[in-house]
């Protein structure tokens, strides 16, 4: 399933029932960030990500289908 699918609240309320792990709220936002067509460096630098390697870790093993909507 594409977390996309779900919206922010969404995920924030299975954060905090404990249903998703409070990781998969940054994997949202930056898959949203990918989707909407900003760059992994782009990405890194708004999430104050020590590197862009973060983002394309989660682009390529979490969520492949997040950065494909160009």
């Amino acid at each position: 399933m594409n977390i996309l699918a779900l919206s922010r609240g969404e995920v924030v309320a299975f954060v905090e029932s404990g249903m998703l792990r409070p990781e998969n709220l940054r994997h949202y936002d930056i898959c949203k960030e990918l989707s909407s067509g900003k760059t992994q460096i782009e990405i890194a630098e708004q999430f104050q990500l020590s590197d862009s390697r973060v983002v394309r870790y989660i682009k390529e093993n979490k969520c492949p289908d997040c950065g494909r909507s160009r």
